[in-house]
């Protein structure tokens, strides 16, 4: 038997019903496995220094290198990307490769030779001298008595440590401490740190520390 008017209004009512249960679903952030007094199930850092090459900025020292295949023609040059972000190429004058990375501006700067007909076929490579890759680090902020900032993460740096290394505590700090890692914040005592007695967490790069003020 065809389905009547009444068992289309049941099944529309039926799939509405479960698109509303689907976007009413949450995302739950907090790592699986976390536990306090381990550094088992801290989220891993994203590291996008070393994920891809980093795109090119005003002040970056460069050197470009044109080939033409075949005929063994070559010319170097080195500059620094000025405030325009635009290097001086040879007959084409400047060129913007800010933004970029060095494989992204090699390709542009050969095909704006081959457009505008000066070569037929050429071959560009540009290295960015300043492309340095970028330490580890982790940083402090609050209640230390050195200046707060960023600091050199070494091995095996625990957060009693770092603490130390910033010159210690302030006469105004509390006992709280607060370690964010990633999206996830764990809180943790000062006189228990230094008891020795709870777990002293090692740092990883990018994590934060926050020392907290006392209020009286």
């Amino acid at each position: 038997m065809p389905p009547t008017i009444k068992h289309w209004k049941h099944l529309i009512a039926s799939g509405l019903c479960l698109l509303m249960l689907a976007g009413c679903q949450t995302t739950v952030t907090a790592p699986a496995g976390w536990r306090p007094d381990t550094d088992e199930g801290w989220p891993e850092p994203e590291r996008t220094d070393v994920l891809r090459p980093r795109e090119m900025v005003t002040g970056n020292r460069v050197t470009i290198e044109l080939r033409v295949p075949g005929i063994g023609m070559r010319e170097d040059s080195a500059s620094v990307i000025d405030e325009r972000g635009m290097v001086p190429l040879p007959i084409i004058d400047l060129f913007k490769i800010a933004d970029m990375t060095p494989s992204e501006a090699g390709q542009a700067i050969a095909h704006e030779y081959i457009q505008r007909q000066i070569y037929k076929d050429l071959v560009v490579n540009v290295i960015n001298l300043s492309n340095v890759t970028l330490a580890e680090e982790y940083f402090i902020t609050g209640e230390v008595k050195n200046q707060a900032g960023r600091f050199p993460l070494t091995p095996g740096l625990t957060l009693r440590q770092a603490i130390i290394a910033a010159g210690n505590v302030t006469d105004y700090a509390s006992d709280t401490v607060w370690l964010t890692r990633g999206k996830t914040i764990q809180e943790y005592s000062r006189k228990k740190l230094n008891s020795l007695k709870v777990h002293d967490p090692v740092l990883r790069h990018g994590d934060t520390i926050k020392v907290d003020r006392a209020w009286l």
